[in-house]
């Protein structure tokens, strides 16, 4: 596995809260007085990003008036009553701070009401600081709005949340899988393609991810909320524990990534310091280890904002590989993303399978650009042509493999042999045979010229998926009354039941194209 030679990047971003209404007892000022000091200890700098219910209050800002230079304050952004009255509407929330979609965030208001309370919001903060946020996060927050906070306040660096179905109502599904992007001025949630269709707001993503198990994690039927996490979040059991903490790490920073290892560190005050002691604190030794290692460096959201910006025009593609599970060795995966589409591998042992391609196209706008969310939660998700999770049930696992001619999956000797080509593609050897390479713009598999193999994809027959069928040398879909395709660009496609088949040309070679149409 090929080390991936350049410095990673750590953001540490604590948020404030100041109200948890599910428990009352929880103390909202000792968290951070923790955080500072844990990160005063290690000499880390970090990102406060303060919620407007929390910026009224004292005891919030007179901590972030004396922090030391190194670090940066932001804004978090979900709407609060105090907000919401002070730009003279009505709260209809359950709590003062509601989490629920259509009171608690952006996507519940009106496009002029988004606009007018983040004029609020930042005019507030310029009282209090006396100079305008820089960077800024929220789990989901809409296109125009991000448009407006870079165009009218000069937002240099944005976060948001990490790719989930249904956790907290919040489904995020099918984007930019970890490090940052540009996001599309029609959906901040996927990358834009072109220069004139981005929002010019490096997004990175939060909380870390297990890039082998997170993505097809079962669903809460406990509590009924989505997901279950698996996260770099201290309080996620993830988070918490130390020998996954590490492995996560090396994952990040010491395996191939194409233009830079990526993670965020910190929690929400509204957990409370008890809960996130252990698994923050063992957090942020590791991160100092890599700092003095030359692995990372710790920066805050705008500077490694300010840096993307000079250094990528367009989004650059990335990669997260995981070469070995935590408690066993023989399986892992790996995601490679680009502006035009995302995919992932993953490996047990001699089994393997492509698990997830989901395609980007920044003309497709998301869900509530210009209307008003009435519904606790809300789903933004990209254009899949592969979906290892919805597209699966308990007799049927969503892949794309390769058969041979009696119809059996190509088996592995070892695990994928993993390396960057150059600084946009990623190359997968899977044995003397057969080997992927992901490229910008396509997805190409190199097999023996001549003999009688197959990548077929398959999924359960008793799922609705977006396949529509396929013509000798595209395949057909339409998401949500959206129409898109993708190109074979070489090689030949035929459908069957429940996924299709794509045979190799004369010289071996399948090629699957993702540039915009």
């Amino acid at each position: 596995m090929q080390a991936a030679p350049r410095q990673g990047i750590v953001h540490i971003i604590n948020f404030i809260r100041a109200v948890e209404p599910r428990d009352a007892t929880i103390d909202l000022l000792e968290p951070v007085l923790r955080q500072r000091e844990l990160a005063q200890r290690h000499g880390l700098p970090v990102t406060w990003l303060i919620q407007y219910d929390a910026l009224l209050e004292s005891r919030f800002t007179d901590i972030l008036k004396a922090i030391p230079p190194g670090d940066e304050v932001g804004i978090w952004i979900e709407f609060v009553q105090p907000l919401v009255e002070k730009a003279g509407l009505k709260w209809r929330g359950r709590f003062p701070w509601d989490w629920h979609v259509n009171v608690g965030f952006s996507q519940g208001y009106t496009p002029a009401e988004r606009t007018q309370m983040l004029d609020i919001f930042v005019a507030q903060f310029r009282a209090t600081f006396g100079y305008t946020p820089k960077a800024a996060g929220s789990w989901i927050l809409d296109a125009h709005s991000l448009a407006h906070l870079e165009q009218q306040h000069g937002l240099v660096a944005f976060c948001n949340c990490k790719d989930q179905w249904g956790t907290d109502g919040y489904t995020l599904w099918g984007g930019y899988f970890n490090q940052a992007y540009y996001p599309s001025k029609l959906n901040a949630y996927i990358p834009a393609q072109t220069a004139a269709a981005q929002i010019n707001v490096p997004t990175f993503r939060m909380l870390g991810s297990d890039p082998i198990h997170q993505y097809e994690i079962d669903l809460d039927t406990v509590h009924n909320n989505g997901q279950l996490v698996l996260t770099l979040e201290p309080i996620s059991p993830g988070g918490a524990d130390a020998a996954w903490t590490d492995r996560f790490l090396s994952n990040m920073f010491e395996t191939p990534c194409l233009s830079f290892g990526y993670t965020q560190v910190g929690q929400e005050n509204s957990f409370g310091w008890p809960l996130m002691k252990k698994g923050l604190e063992h957090q942020h030794q590791r991160i100092a280890e890599l700092r003095e290692r030359g692995l990372v460096r710790v920066e805050t959201l705008s500077q490694s904002g300010a840096w993307f910006k000079a250094r990528y025009p367009l989004t650059p593609p990335s990669a997260v590989v995981a070469p070995q599970d935590l408690n066993a060795p023989d399986r892992g995966a790996f995601w490679y993303c680009s502006k035009n589409y995302r995919t992932s591998l993953r490996w047990d042992g001699a089994a393997w399978r492509i698990r997830d391609i989901q395609r980007y196209d920044e003309r497709r706008a998301e869900p509530f650009l210009n209307t008003v969310c009435t519904e606790r939660a809300c789903k933004y998700d990209a254009l899949p042509v592969l979906d290892g999770f919805l597209w699966s049930d308990a007799q049927h696992k969503a892949s794309l493999r390769i058969l041979d001619a009696a119809g059996q999956p190509i088996a592995l000797p070892t695990a994928p042999q993993v390396t960057e080509l150059d600084a946009q593609t990623l190359h997968a050897r899977l044995d003397h045979r057969f080997a992927f390479t992901f490229e910008e713009k396509a997805i190409v598999l190199r097999g023996p010229a001549g003999l009688d193999w197959t990548l077929t994809a398959n999924w359960s027959p008793a799922l609705k998926t977006a396949f529509v069928g396929a013509d000798t040398h595209a395949l057909r879909y339409r998401h949500e009354g959206y129409e898109y395709t993708v190109p074979v660009l070489a090689g030949s496609t035929i459908a069957h039941e429940a996924g299709f088949a794509l045979k190799p040309d004369a010289s071996g070679v399948i090629r699957l194209g993702f540039d915009r149409a």
